[in-house]
């Protein structure tokens, strides 16, 4: 359900396979929290840090990128995980093997939630991941899928929670975002 409110809520639109980035600048509301360029740069720290002599090497004869695909961007968990921890938040994996409870939503430290989907382009003959951000903004949750044409503003805390077990039931990977600074001896 969208409603007059979105439109000052801040939503990236989906650009290339860039939707990490769409995803944590939706999140963190605000353009060019992240660029393409700041998220590279990580990507390119996490091959340094994990790289050996015998690191895989592309038809190029080029170190093989596997933290990013570096023509079209598409980042993986572990660049998501690096550029919220330099801003100052934490990514929770969520165990799938249980549900989305209401509690969980309602965590002072939590900043929102970022989602792993399966996506299906170009008519179903391309299978591939997207990321997806939740926020709530005013005291209201918002879906800021970068697919979407605009934020959808969502009816509470159970309808984040059923949407949340749908896609967990759909394979997503689901991660819930805090802010370090508040945590506290959890």
């Amino acid at each position: 359900m969208a409603d007059d409110s979105a439109m000052a809520i801040y939503h990236e639109r989906q650009r290339l396979q860039l939707c990490l980035l769409h995803a944590l600048n939706n999140l963190l509301q605000g353009h060019d929290r992240f660029t393409r360029q700041i998220l590279d740069a990580i990507a390119d720290s996490l091959e340094e840090q994990h790289a050996t002599p015998w690191s895989t090497r592309n038809l190029f004869f080029l170190p093989a990128k596997q933290h990013r695909n570096p023509l079209t961007g598409n980042y993986d968990a572990n660049v998501l995980i690096a550029a919220l921890s330099s801003r100052g938040l934490e990514a929770r994996w969520h165990d799938r093997r249980s549900a989305i409870a209401d509690d969980d939503l309602s965590r002072p430290n939590l900043a929102g939630l970022i989602a792993n989907t399966s996506s299906q382009r170009f008519l179903g003959l391309w299978r591939s991941r997207h990321w997806i951000a939740l926020r709530r903004v005013h005291g209201s949750w918002y879906n800021l899928d970068s697919d979407l044409p605009m934020p959808v503003a969502m009816r509470g805390a159970g309808e984040v929670r059923d949407f949340l077990n749908s896609l967990r039931d759909q394979g997503a990977e689901l991660f819930f975002v805090f802010r370090k600074e508040e945590q506290g001896d959890e």
